[in-house]
């Protein structure tokens, strides 16, 4: 069930976890600035059209939605492993010499990092990961609350990966 309300400057979406993460994949190619707390978006400001864009995808069928989800996710070139949702999404960037993997278990909430490269180490530890240093690299896992939140954080750590 979604729930779509305009407050002062902004928008709240407050819907299912694929509503909200077909939202934020379209939404966040806009001037707009989306917050997740793992329930709901915030988005700032609320352009001309955008409630009428939400409310379609809370019409939309789930296992459409889904279809629809996946192929967006694979567009950005995450591997996707679905059932009667996202079960598992896999990537991996290769820069120079280096390779990173990002794997996420999306039942149990879980997302492992795993790369050949240490310039990520401390951007990771950051985040609050438990890290294993290996022979070459690290792997670490991270628990994570959304798909949104696995998007965020393989965004942030591509930027730092591509600049090593």
């Amino acid at each position: 069930m979604c729930d779509l309300k305009r407050e002062e400057d902004f928008l709240i979406f407050e819907a299912p976890e694929l509503e909200r993460t077909a939202a934020f994949l379209s939404l966040r190619s806009m001037e707009v600035k989306i917050e997740d707390d793992g329930v709901r978006l915030r988005i700032t400001p609320p352009l001309e059209g955008l409630e009428e864009s939400l409310a379609s995808l809370c019409a939309a069928m789930p296992s459409q939605l889904l279809l629809d989800l996946a192929e967006m996710l694979a567009s950005e070139g995450w591997l996707v492993l679905k059932d009667k949702g996202i079960v598992r999404l896999r990537r991996s960037l290769v820069s120079g010499g280096r390779v990173a993997v990002f794997e996420c278990d999306c039942v149990s909430r879980r997302l492992r990092v795993y790369s050949t490269s240490d310039c990520l180490l401390e951007k990771i530890k950051g985040m609050g990961a438990n890290v294993d240093k290996l022979l070459v690299g690290f792997e670490a896992t991270l628990g994570i609350k959304s798909l949104i939140d696995v998007l965020n954080i393989a965004d942030s750590l591509k930027g730092v990966f591509k600049e090593c």
